[in-house]
């Protein structure tokens, strides 16, 4: 197996895990229906769900202009009632500064109190704060702890990074096929970065048995959704016709896109295509690239 054009690396910490956080920072939806005017009736009176649903309200613009200063005002008051989505949309709130400054103290305090009741995107963005020290001291057995009941809870990015600390050994003795068990959990939801991890595993062979066509598979679903580090692969399994037929033009599409999405390792890829491809079919792979949409959730 030839594999100089293969990126075997995971993702490093600082890569993909700030972006899985960043999805998952949305502010919850409304639990109840009623006009902003029944809405703000059952708020005064102190009911909780219309105290969170009025906040909510006012965040999406519902039947109300877009308000901040309303919707962190209900909110608060949900959440000092112990109501975990409330609690949950402050944490998001300090988090990416919606009406408020960002503070990342904060927002850990108010993810803390949601987790606590078992909110999975709570668990999750708390977990991941924790993993990155982002504004926090990092502290990875607790980003453990918290980013396994996510994944209990069937989340797929804590699946993915869960199996992430577990193929580095971060925190736990390094488990490959613990890592290959969640990533392929992870993936199975379509999470793109799982698939991915999946399929350099079964190339390599860490902790799952070498399969090209398994590999084949994940990557093609990773690289469709548009991850450049997939599309690589897919590029280099084309290149030197592994698990499937060689196809110069594939390849050069596939690095082409890769290189696009900003993975410099694709330029040798790209190079050793173009010098097996007529000058007609480097203008094909290059339309190919250029018309590639990606699919999500593949």
């Amino acid at each position: 197996m030839h594999t100089e054009f293969f990126k075997q690396r995971h993702f490093a910490r600082n890569a993909f895990w700030l972006n899985c956080l960043l999805a998952a920072l949305l502010w919850g939806s409304p639990v109840m229906a009623g006009t902003v005017d029944d809405l703000r009736k059952q708020a005064e009176q102190g009911i909780v769900e219309a105290q969170y649903n009025l906040s909510v309200a006012y965040v999406a613009g519902d039947g109300v202009q877009t308000n901040w200063v309303e919707a962190l005002n209900w909110g608060r008051k949900a959440a000092d009632q112990g109501y975990a989505l409330a609690q949950y949309n402050l944490g998001v709130a300090y988090t990416q500064g919606d009406g408020v400054k960002k503070d990342p103290v904060e927002a850990a305090k108010w993810y803390e109190k949601a987790a606590a009741q078992g909110l999975v995107l709570a668990q999750y963005n708390l977990g991941m704060m924790l993993l990155k020290g982002q504004g926090i001291p990092t502290d990875l057995a607790r980003a453990f702890e918290l980013l396994s009941k996510a994944s209990d809870q069937g989340h797929a990015s804590a699946q993915r990074n869960l199996g992430m600390m577990y193929m580095n050994g971060d925190t736990v003795p390094r488990n490959p096929a613990k890592a290959v068990e969640l990533f392929r959990k992870s993936a199975e939801q379509g999470l793109a970065e799982a698939q991915y991890n999946l399929a350099v595993a079964y190339t390599f062979g860490d902790g799952i048995k070498k399969d090209w066509a398994q590999a084949l598979s994940l990557y093609q679903k990773a690289a469709d959704q548009g991850l450049p580090d997939a599309q690589n692969n897919l590029g280099a399994m084309y290149i030197e016709g592994n698990g499937v037929r060689k196809d110069p033009v594939e390849a050069y599409k596939w690095f082409t896109l890769a290189l696009k999405g900003g993975c410099a390792g694709a330029t040798r890829g790209q190079e050793k295509a173009a010098d097996e491809m007529s000058a007609d079919q480097i203008q094909k792979a290059k339309r190919l690239a250029a018309e590639f949409k990606p699919k999500k959730g593949a």
